[in-house]
């Protein structure tokens, strides 16, 4: 204690690992696609050539992974939590649903079932309120995709 000032204790610093580890892999596989994507002709913001849009999303990738890895070294406090397993399982479960489901079960059908298994990674989810956003999803999803851009998805199951 100097002039009644107390000196702050010295913050240890860690280094949180999967992140840096993640940004690290996020960067080289930025790096790798846009090796790959040099072949193309960049081209110009006016007139993009095939590798604009590579390039700019390897560029953006690469900046993700410096930023993460960054922040995983200067964390005065290590960061590390423990993985909830039922959030993983069930957004796993849903997009697995999605998959398989699109097809023989149609866009609606799938997109509610989905939203509702991917709601139930929450705790406090209610499933009146899981179904309506299904459902507002199912619509906002065939006005995008089917209406405005054309895509041939299928609405309803399929007949037999």
């Amino acid at each position: 204690m100097q002039d009644g000032h107390f000196l702050a204790p010295r913050q240890r610093r860690r280094i949180d690992r999967p992140d840096l580890v993640a940004g690290l892999v996020v960067i080289a596989l930025s790096f790798l696609f846009g090796v790959l994507a040099l072949g193309y002709g960049f081209g110009t913001p006016r007139q993009m050539g095939a590798g604009f849009f590579p390039l700019t999303l390897c560029a953006l990738g690469g900046l993700l992974g410096a930023a993460l890895a960054a922040k995983s070294v200067l964390r005065p406090e290590p960061g590390f939590e423990r993985p909830d397993l039922r959030r993983f399982l069930f957004v796993s479960a849903a997009f697995l649903v999605f998959g398989l489901g699109i097809e023989p079960a149609g866009l609606f059908v799938t997109l509610v079932a989905t939203t509702l298994i991917a709601s139930l990674a929450h705790r406090d989810a209610k499933v009146v309120e899981s179904l309506a956003l299904g459902a507002a999803l199912a619509v906002a999803v065939w006005v995008v995709f089917v209406l405005l851009l054309g895509l041939p998805i299928p609405l309803w199951p399929a007949a037999r």
